[in-house]
């Protein structure tokens, strides 16, 4: 279903949307179109999807403890520093500028942290402390990849 979906919607999207574009309607409408079918599919899926508690018997605030806050800081830290540097080099600063090779250093240095964190915890106080609990395998290599779900299970 998620298939049939996204295909149908790679078809679809751009031919609706050129469509839109190119009516009197203007491109705005292409995007207030999802308006209606978001609030048709909002409360359907809330209704469906069934819930299920993995921490069985946890409160929010013994869930929200267990978030490794300080990777996520420093993971939306890197991230930004990273966007910035592609979004203005180029176009604001020359890439070989001075302000794009700090925010790529930035944004090298805070990936680093990211996955010192990740990997070894040294500024958590406890053990239990993770970006994510979604075990992706059982190698260390894949710590990093916990960086990037911020939710805990």
């Amino acid at each position: 279903m998620t298939g049939a979906t996204w295909g149908l919607g790679t078809i679809l999207g751009p031919i609706v949307g050129g469509a839109f574009t190119d009516s009197a309607a203007g491109w705005r409408w292409a995007f207030y179109i999802n308006l209606p079918m978001g609030a048709i599919t909002i409360p359907i899926l809330a209704i469906l999807i069934p819930s299920f508690d993995l921490q069985k018997g946890k409160t929010i605030r013994e869930r929200v403890a267990q978030i490794d806050w300080i990777g996520s800081i420093l993971f939306v830290g890197a991230i930004v520093s990273l966007v910035v540097a592609i979004a203005l080099g180029g176009n604001e600063f020359a890439w070989n500028s001075t302000q794009i090779i700090g925010l790529f250093i930035v944004f090298g240095c805070l990936f680093m942290d990211v996955l010192i964190q990740v990997s070894f915890s040294p500024f958590s106080f406890s053990v239990k402390r993770c970006i994510c609990h979604i075990r992706l395998s059982n190698g260390g290599s894949s710590q990093s990849t916990y960086s990037f779900c911020v939710l805990p299970y």
